[in-house]
């Protein structure tokens, strides 16, 4: 079992004075991982907040919460303050960024809209001017019938002159 040197860091375990394991990567380590002489459990992260529950419950007081070192830089309140708002600020510039985009195709597609209608029309018009066209060249059309019409007056101012 290793106990502590004066100056060393102890295990965050209720209770415990050992010193904690040796870091792995990453944070350094908090706990010892040595069982606890009563419940046999190691002491872990986990065991550690089970015990301080147990205690607060006995004694009738809250849990005493563990202080947080400076590994722990998201649970600084002012480190935590400037994470959240950095979070802010990025979920902002993406939806600035979303809203711009959705613009882009709105216009795109008021373009494509404004298209299509004008091909509508223009296919509308060129079906009238065949149709009409239609009607000129064949037997019975108007331009048929003008020139009967006309062909009847030249007749009859001739005749007339006669």
């Amino acid at each position: 079992m290793t106990r502590t040197t004066p100056g060393a860091a102890t295990c965050r375990y209720p209770g415990c004075k050992n010193e904690p394991r040796p870091a792995e990567e990453g944070a350094g380590a908090k706990y010892c991982g040595l069982p606890d002489p009563v419940s046999g459990q190691p002491h872990t992260a986990l065991t550690s907040f089970r015990c301080r529950q147990e205690l607060a419950t006995q004694g009738g007081g809250t849990a005493e919460s563990e202080d947080p070192g400076p590994e722990d830089a998201l649970w600084h309140p002012r480190r935590r303050r400037r994470t959240d708002e950095q979070r802010l600020q990025q979920a902002e510039a993406d939806a600035e960024e979303a809203r711009s985009a959705m613009l882009e195709l709105d216009a795109q597609l008021q373009e494509a809209l404004a298209a299509k209608a004008a091909a509508e029309q223009e296919a509308r018009e060129r079906s009238k001017d065949k149709a009409a066209g239609l009607r000129l060249a064949r037997e019975g059309s108007i331009l048929d019938e003008l020139v009967d019409g006309v062909n009847e007056a030249m007749d009859w101012l001739l005749d007339r002159d006669k």
